[in-house]
């Protein structure tokens, strides 16, 4: 008789990940310092260290010793929906994995949850389904024109066509929180700090996208972001960069390594 496939697949968590599953200890650290865990009125299912214990039970039931020898158990479809709340439920803010006594990154795990749960079918949360085609069709996460980027700059700022610092506006600040671009231009003028931006042709960082675990995809879109953003910021001679949030920081330095073997030219 031929055997059940296994509930869920587990190829983009890495050997770590996987070993970071049975390292954890159960103590409740994580739960102690987690600001969702509390904002949900400490629901169980909202701690680190349930996520965690959860998601070693649908790998053991899936590829564990008697899943093995027996066959994987099948999981209940609404399990996964259950998981799949919950695990977005997080901000990633990190405290978790600043406090865990066994040393789990927690946060690169979250997302590695997220990633999986998209690729089976279960997620993503809610309306961030929309997301790569907003992003794929204008380049920026809140629908606008890519013309909208350069509506902030007023007349008294200067921008160089090129420069060694660059100014990596990011979707939201180019686009919604623009008091914040104005500040940080006027700042650097006042300075004398000469800088220049990719304008309309700066994308999207892709941090959207790795949030929330939609970064799969056969084209992958994210990679693509990712390498166009590098080769534009080459091509302006910049050799530092200047992020205006934190999530394009991230998604640069952090994923970007792992998604574009193209590498960002700093000092």
């Amino acid at each position: 008789m031929a055997r059940r496939a296994p509930s869920l697949e587990i190829k983009n968590l890495t050997a770590v990940q996987l070993m970071e599953l049975d390292g954890c200890i159960r103590c409740g650290e994580c739960a102690e310092w987690c600001p969702t865990y509390e904002g949900s009125g400490f629901k169980p299912n909202m701690s680190p260290r349930d996520k965690i214990y959860r998601w070693k039970r649908f790998v053991d039931k899936s590829y564990g010793f008697w899943a093995t020898i027996f066959g994987p158990k099948e999981i209940p479809e609404e399990e996964f929906v259950e998981f799949k709340d919950d695990v977005h439920g997080c901000t990633t803010c990190g405290i978790c994995a600043t406090v865990c006594e066994a040393g789990i990154n927690t946060v690169e795990l979250w997302e590695a949850m997220r990633a999986n749960l998209v690729k089976r079918g279960t997620g993503p949360y809610g309306k961030q389904g929309a997301m790569p085609k907003i992003i794929s069709d204008t380049f920026n996460s809140y629908n606008e024109p890519k013309e909208n980027r350069l509506t902030w700059i007023p007349g008294d700022v200067k921008i160089a066509d090129k420069a060694e610092i660059l100014y990596f506006m990011g979707c939201t600040a180019g686009m919604k929180q623009t008091n914040l671009a104005v500040s940080t231009a006027r700042v650097l003028n006042k300075l004398g700090v000469e800088f220049c931006t990719l304008g309309e042709e700066e994308a999207c960082c892709g941090s959207v996208l790795l949030r929330t675990g939609q970064y799969h995809k056969e084209d992958n879109l994210a990679k693509r972001l990712a390498e166009s953003n590098v080769s534009k910021i080459k091509a302006k001679g910049a050799k530092t960069v200047l992020y205006a949030c934190s999530g394009c920081f991230r998604a640069s330095l952090v994923d970007g390594p792992d998604l574009s073997a193209k590498q960002l030219p700093l000092k």
